[in-house]
């Protein structure tokens, strides 16, 4: 989680107005929504219909 939180913070100089996510093979512990959340990136995760994601309403 942490090498992707910096992969996308080094990405992010290229394309600043992207919307940022890392895609998981699970749901990730709360604390590290939260990490992820203070960068401003979605956590996305396979789920029973779809995807979970770490935003309510976030769309692919």
């Amino acid at each position: 989680m942490r090498m992707a939180i910096g992969q996308l913070a080094d990405y992010g100089r290229f394309l600043p107005d992207a919307t940022r996510a890392i895609l998981l093979p699970s749901e990730p512990r709360q604390d590290l929504i939260e990490l992820a959340h203070r960068q401003d990136i979605v956590v996305l995760w396979p789920a029973k219909q779809g995807y979970g994601a770490s935003r309510p309403g976030f769309k692919l």
